[in-house]
């Protein structure tokens, strides 16, 4: 029957954890099987991860499990209970992957030992033999499933009776220093920091101002990798397509938001968070990911760079080299246009209902770096655009690439995946649109260098920020940029959308530096730069926004009504206090700026609008620079309060892999322009240079965090 079935009946009797009787004492017998974990896994370089080790994360005893890379080979010992003979013993290893593996379809592997390389593309060599011990040498092929394989040794005696052992795991994840694997990088710093780096920065903010966020990847840290295993289990992905590293990533990107198919993160960007933590009180991934592995639910809640930091780590835990990328003005643009259209009344007020497209101050998203050998004539291996953030089904499912970043810079937008999606995020053009007496709309303005600044990521092995904005487009205005956005704009739905007419006024806005707690100016130059008397009317507001570019509470709102002389200027000047903004901001304290004017003789438009992030005071972190493991330490953390008003609900998060866990510390007020100061201690556990990340939240202003390196040496 199971012939029938196409299943092999070995598999189900190998799936049992009983050992077979021995017939006779001559009879072959694998006692055991030493899976020689330290040794392996510091020749693969998986040494870092927790369940490799002896004890967890909490010191408590555990079995040191196996992970190697795919097309590496690896030792591992046979304990029999007597000498090998290996001209009468017959020896095998079978291993199985998913719950009903076939040989047909690679996920079951039976080799016999000192089998060279067969249709699999395995290979199990005799490398010696000692007593009652075997040691062979197991080489998977370069294309292998990732995935906890089950391994499991195999005696036929004369009878042609079959014996297994108990099974043990052996987790296989990709190689990124194998020459022959999809996600091979070259380098060794690169690979240092974007595969074996747990330490990140991701930069949020504005492009006129930008901050940086800690990041705890903590790939290596926990049931981190068993969890990673699991989502890939849960999203029903064939075992088939899990040696394809751009499937992988794909997929991954799918299940670390909980949008359809029961991922990790609830996106929620309305600024209530009850029920949950908010998205700026995360310091990383590790809470995040043993959160949803110990309980199979949904995590609340995430914003983008919350999806880009918990894909990063999930990536890297698989051996796919991965980094967090953020794109300042990042569009989002709804019709495939690869255009940002902004609509307007007569009266130069914004038509909401007719806004679907965005920009939002930041978005982060994610690049894995692997080879594209299904864009058959393209030269598109390298980096590679995914994103978690669910924003846009792509074939139905909110995940997103990945997408080659050199298809992006050429506005080669026809290939796979979501090309004209990302391409606008980076390099869209974008429109305002005024509506006429008719009801029709005309376009009021161009502004083709908006969207797609200062695109960033952390440098190699520094705690730096590198622009990275060549990767994705050419220099704005250039012929070459202009020609990558006319081609792709001309692939979308608005091809007519290019047209200008007499330009002979400009329009420049200047603003200080916006503290939390200060009052602020905001400045609009306007200057006529023709020779005649230019009549000038339109509208200025000021607004607080969501980071995502949607408003949220007026706070200044004029009209504007000007006669600006030949070759002369005006400026506009709107000073706002503390007191105007403090009970509008939201969570991100986003402040954003709109001018819109129209020229009455030349019908010349004039749009301004970009937002601004009012910066937060440093968490100033003290503690040595050296350390022991098991030798605690003190931590001291302060900052100064900006604010006019106490801070209430106070609450200090820290954590660091191989020094703690995530700890929360609750603390008491911080009365207006206060210093907080509070001390903890932490007791290493792991050697190297580890990271502590510390991040103070309270009602008043969220996601205050900083940083300390320190290097642990052993006891």
């Amino acid at each position: 029957m199971f012939e029938r079935l196409g299943l092999n009946l070995d598999v189900f009797r190998g799936e049992s954890e009983d050992e077979d009787d021995v017939p006779n004492a001559e009879s072959l017998k694998i006692v055991d099987i030493e899976l020689n974990v330290a040794q392996n896994t510091q020749e693969h370089h998986c040494d870092e991860y927790d369940i490799t080790r002896d004890t967890d994360d909490t010191g408590k005893y555990q079995t040191p499990k196996l992970v190697v890379r795919r097309g590496q080979s690896f030792d591992i010992t046979l304990c029999l209970n007597r000498p090998y003979n290996k001209d009468t013993d017959k020896v095998a290893l079978q291993f199985a992957v998913g719950e009903r593996p076939k040989m047909a379809k690679k996920t079951l592997i039976r080799l016999p030992i000192n089998t060279t390389e067969d249709d699999s593309g395995w290979t199990v060599t005799l490398k010696g033999t000692k007593g009652n011990e075997m040691t062979v040498t197991v080489t998977t092929p370069n294309t292998c499933y990732v995935g906890k394989w089950r391994l499991m040794g195999c005696v036929t005696d004369s009878d042609n009776q079959t014996r297994l052992s108990r099974k043990k795991e052996v987790y296989i994840i990709f190689n990124p220093f194998n020459k022959d694997d999809d996600v091979y990088m070259s380098d060794p710093t690169n690979r240092e920091e974007y595969v074996l780096n747990e330490y990140g920065l991701i930069f949020v903010g504005t492009s006129a101002n930008i901050s940086k966020r800690n990041w705890n990847f903590a790939q290596f840290q926990g049931n981190i990798l068993d969890c990673v295993m699991y989502l890939l289990d849960k999203s029903e992905m064939p075992y088939t397509d899990r040696g394809k590293a751009m499937l992988v990533s794909r997929r991954l990107s799918a299940m670390v938001n909980e949008a359809d198919d029961g991922g990790v993160l609830v996106g929620n960007w309305s600024g209530n968070y009850e029920g949950g933590i908010s998205p700026l009180e995360w310091q990383g991934s590790e809470r995040i990911l043993e959160q949803y592995w110990a309980t199979k639910k949904r995590v609340k809640y995430g914003q983008c760079w919350v999806f880009s930091g918990v894909l990063t780590t999930v990536c890297r835990a698989l051996g796919i080299p991965c980094r967090s990328v953020t794109n300042f003005s990042s569009a989002h643009d709804t019709d495939s246009s690869v255009t940002i259209d902004k609509f307007y009344n007569e009266d130069f007020e914004s038509e909401d209902y007719m806004n679907e497209d965005s920009v939002w101050n930041f978005h982060v998203w994610n690049e894995a770096y692997m080879s594209r050998p299904d864009l058959i004539g393209k030269d598109y291996g390298g980096w590679q655009a995914i994103d978690a953030t669910p924003q846009e089904t792509s074939n139905g499912i909110y995940c997103c690439g990945p997408c080659p970043v050199r298809a992006i810079k050429n506005g080669d937008i026809g290939v796979n995946y979501d090309a004209s999606f990302i391409m606008a995020e980076v390099n869209a053009d974008s429109f305002a649109w005024m509506r006429q007496e008719d009801g029709s709309y005309s376009k009021f303005q161009l502004s083709s260098d908006s969207i797609g600044r200062k695109i960033s990521t952390k440098s190699v092995l520094k705690p730096e920020r590198n622009d990275i904005t060549h990767e994705y487009k050419f220099a704005e205005g250039t012929a070459a940029e202009r020609a990558a956005v006319i081609r792709a704009v001309r692939s979308g739905t608005r091809a007519d959308a290019f047209h200008t007419g007499i330009e002979d006024v400009k329009m420049e806005v200047v603003t200080d530096p916006i503290h939390i707690g200060s009052d602020f100016r905001a400045k609009v130059k306007i200057e006529n730069t023709s020779s005649e008397i230019r009549s000038i009317k339109g509208n200025l507001s000021i607004m607080t926004v969501f980071y995502t570019g949607v408003m949220a509470h007026s706070i200044v709102k004029k009209p504007v009504k000007l006669e600006i002389q030949p070759s002369s200027s005006e400026i506009l000047e709107t000073v706002v206090t503390y007191d105007e903004y403090a009970n509008k901001l939201m969570d991100h304290c986003g402040i954003n700026l709109t001018c819109l004017l129209l020229v009455d003789k030349t019908h010349q438009p004039l749009h301004y609008s970009d937002s601004y992030e009012l910066e937060k005071p440093d968490l100033l972190i003290k503690a040595p620079s050296k350390g022991k493991v098991n030798d605690t330490f003190d931590v001291e953390v302060s900052f100064k309060n900006p604010l006019k008003v106490s801070l209430t609900s106070c609450v200090l998060r820290i954590e660091g892999p191989g020094i703690t866990k995530g700890q929360d510390f609750r603390q008491k007020n911080v009365g207006p322009g206060e210093t907080f100061l509070t001390s903890v201690k932490l007791t290493p556990r792991l050697k190297g240079t580890r990271t502590i990340h510390a991040n103070f939240s309270c009602d008043q202003i969220m996601g205050i965090d900083g940083s300390h390196f320190i290097n642990i040496e052993q006891s």
